[in-house]
């Protein structure tokens, strides 16, 4: 065996070889064993005798010899098994504590409400769940960081949680980050987030996905914002994003620069979006209800919009229209729906260079301006 280190261990056996103690004197550290009738092993205690603390490991089994729980310390590994005997078709682990899920494939369900002083989850693998059964993340305590961070990751899931940040001098420290991946879904999730209520911005967001990111489902949540720059849904990027679906979702905002929704597309696209009943309210100057376009003329742009069943509330009068489009190359799509601005209900900046159309069909509002575009109005 290679080893990057001196390593010096002893074993103990009992009398068919089953091995009852490790002693690794190089580690301090000593491994207890204890097996059932069936030879199978049951116990396990890591000692360490540097902290004096005690890991404990205990395995259950089924009638037949598979292995349906690990139990440690700070969490419970479950497998399922369907279809063949031995091999589990499902895993899950029953967690109490912030870290690193690295276990691909896996639901992780909450048992306990959790506190971090910086970053609580951080993604390590592909296909993983987060199931919070109803508990809370409170995150960024004493240094800045996120409630779940996924970066490079397929597959992500959160659900049943709420995660909040109630530290007002927190910045860049949003409640769900995602990174270039694909499938990332949210759904009956609460989001609360405080931050500064002075320059500079705190740039806290509720859900905030950034890059080269497709598959987004945003389903039945909440997301209260308190700090200056504290975008409710906030999706950039300087590659595509794309397949944004948002539905059912109720979004309150306080502060300066701080959208309901703001999809912004910078160096590449922000494309293919759904918007579904949806609820939205800002109180603060430069906060826009809804927010899709980019920054770039000559390269940024969002398009294949489609909204619907949306009431939308901002009470600023200062840059803060209800629904923006800007550089928006495609025809965008607004149906039964509510806009209300005491700025303007609805603001267009199309392309210069390829001018489209905005229909708004049973829609209600009173204020527009347009600018490189033509916007048609219908009702039935």
């Amino acid at each position: 065996i290679q080893t990057s280190s001196i390593q010096n261990l002893s074993y103990t056996y009992d009398n068919i070889g089953n091995v009852l103690s490790i002693n690794d004197s190089e580690n301090f550290k000593i491994y207890n064993m204890t097996y059932d009738v069936l030879n199978r092993l049951i116990h396990t205690q890591i000692s360490d005798l540097s902290s004096l603390e005690n890991m404990t490991f205990t395995y259950v089994y089924d009638s037949i010899g598979n292995l349906i729980s690990s139990i440690s310390n700070d969490k419970t590994i479950n497998f399922t098994y369907i279809n063949l005997t031995h091999a589990p078709s499902n895993i899950s682990i029953e967690f109490t504590d912030c870290g690193i899920l690295d276990i691909s494939d896996t639901v992780y369900n909450l048992e306990t409400d959790l506190s971090s002083g910086g970053t609580c989850f951080i993604i390590g693998a592909n296909g993983i769940t987060i199931d919070g059964n109803g508990h809370s993340i409170n995150y960024a305590l004493v240094n800045n960081g996120y409630g779940i961070i996924s970066e490079g990751y397929n597959g992500l899931t959160i659900k049943n949680l709420t995660i909040y940040n109630n530290r007002t001098t927190s910045q860049n420290s949003s409640g769900i980050y995602f990174a270039n991946g694909i499938n990332f879904k949210v759904s009956d999730v609460n989001l609360s987030v405080l931050g500064r209520t002075s320059p500079p911005d705190s740039n806290n967001y509720g859900i905030y996905v950034y890059n080269f990111s497709k598959n987004i489902i945003i389903d039945d949540t909440m997301i209260n914002t308190s700090g200056r720059g504290g975008r409710a849904i906030y999706m950039e990027g300087d590659y595509e994003i794309t397949n944004i679906t948002i539905l059912n979702t109720i979004i309150d905002t306080y502060r300066t620069k701080s959208d309901g929704v703001d999809l912004n597309g910078l160096g590449r696209l922000i494309n293919n979006i759904t918007i579904f009943n949806l609820i939205v309210n800002t109180f603060s100057s430069e906060s826009p209800g809804i927010y899709i376009g980019g920054s770039n003329p000559s390269f940024a742009y969002g398009g294949r919009t489609n909204i619907s069943h949306v009431n939308i509330s901002v009470i600023s009068s200062t840059d803060s229209c209800g629904i923006s489009f800007t550089e928006v190359k495609e025809n965008g799509f607004i149906s039964d729906s509510t806009i209300f601005s005491n700025d303007k209900d609805v603001c267009i900046t199309g392309s210069v260079t390829s001018p489209k159309s905005y229909f708004l069909l049973n829609t209600s509002y009173d204020s527009e301006i347009i600018s490189n575009g033509n916007l048609f109005r219908q009702w039935y």
